[in-house]
């Protein structure tokens, strides 16, 4: 057990090259004693820890500990067991692919001093939203930010030790994208947590080609909506609006992309999703979500749709 405040989980599988230049991006910054670093290897096809003794410092390495998964578990388990599996009260979640900015660590240690009181660290992305502290979901969902950047994994830093009573409900969210936000919502609903909204940026946008799972989350969002977060319609209706903006955007990209499979499925789950915002009787919903076929999306014909697409916010 680490007496340190703050570990960066790392969840991978078959980034290798995308790995190491993350993690020099964190190497060049130095602080080695402040923080450590664990990497969830999720059963990639190569030695991880021998790849990365060869690519980094033996000083920065005596920072970082892998734990190998013995089954590929999905990405999202794998983020719901990283927070599970560390140990430290406060943890940064990483991708594989995103590269931290020069001063993120910097940032991000004076942070978890100063805000004590919050259980959520939300950093910006090139500033797209003000230092906000917020207690309530409604304006964790209304403050600006786009769908994207709510989804987005890596600019999350959250007080582990604080929403602890909470962290088993996470294994309830693995199948709704949603994993790295289940427990600080339900700890905000229901124990009236703090979250902090912070304009500085930790990390940017990795860029190579997107992932399916993007785009996925979108199709699966009434799953999040329908899960053990009971929203009130206030809350629904908010968190539509945050929804609603790259819904919109990505219904056109597919009308643009032609894909005549992922449109029908797209349309499907967005009129489940807005026939479940009148919080509808729950029996009448999963036969509506029956009749739809929501839960038996063929994952990849969807991942073949989207292998040549950029990332929305990719720059290239």
């Amino acid at each position: 057990m680490t007496s340190k405040l703050l570990t960066v989980s790392i969840t991978t599988y078959n980034r290798q090259q995308e790995l190491i230049e993350q993690l020099r991006s964190l190497e060049r910054q130095g602080l080695y004693d402040k923080y450590c670093i664990k990497i969830f290897n999720n059963k990639s096809n190569y030695d991880v820890e021998e790849t990365l003794r060869s690519a980094l410092s033996a000083e920065f390495m005596d920072i970082i500990t892998v734990h190998n998964r013995k089954y590929n578990v999905g990405g999202d388990c794998n983020i719901a067991l990283a927070f599970l599996q560390t140990e430290t009260p406060w943890m940064w979640l990483l991708s594989d692919d995103d590269i931290t900015t020069p001063t993120s660590l910097q940032t991000v240690l004076e942070d978890i001093e100063k805000y004590k009181d919050v259980c959520w660290l939300k950093y910006s992305i090139a500033g797209a939203f003000p230092d906000k502290k917020v207690d309530n979901l409604v304006d964790v969902f209304r403050n600006g930010h786009k769908f994207g950047e709510f989804l987005f994994m890596s600019n999350n830093v959250y007080q582990l030790s604080m929403m602890s009573d909470y962290l088993g409900n996470i294994m309830n969210f693995i199948c709704t994208s949603f994993s790295q936000c289940a427990v600080p919502l339900l700890y905000i609903k229901n124990a009236h947590g703090k979250m902090m909204f912070r304009s500085a940026a930790v990390c940017t946008y990795g860029v190579g080609p997107i992932s399916y799972k993007y785009h996925y989350a979108h199709l699966n969002f009434p799953n999040f909506i329908g899960s053990q977060i009971d929203l009130s319609k206030q809350e629904i209706r908010a968190f539509k609006e945050l929804a609603d903006e790259s819904a919109i955007g990505l219904l056109k990209s597919l009308f643009e992309v032609g894909n005549k499979y992922l449109r029908r499925e797209f349309l499907k789950k967005y009129m489940a999703f807005y026939l479940w915002g009148g919080k509808i009787n729950k029996f009448i919903y999963y036969i509506l979500y029956w009749i739809f076929d929501i839960m038996n999306c063929n994952v990849k014909d969807i991942e073949k749709c989207y292998k040549n697409i950029r990332h929305p916010f990719s720059k290239k």
